[in-house]
């Protein structure tokens, strides 16, 4: 590819998009981004379930 965008596309300063689309951070759209994970074995709290 010689770096020109194919019809209805256009070359963003990153990669190829299509036109009316925008490139933007993850930053840009989030408040705050956060993972999960397993609760503490240890609080029972979490544990009390008839859920298997």
């Amino acid at each position: 590819m010689d770096g020109d965008a194919p019809d209805k596309y256009k070359m963003t300063e990153r990669r190829m998009v299509p036109e009316g689309r925008d490139v933007v951070t993850l930053k840009d759209v989030c408040v705050k981004a956060i993972n999960g994970g397993t609760p503490s074995t240890e609080a029972e709290k979490y544990w009390e379930s008839d859920m298997p």
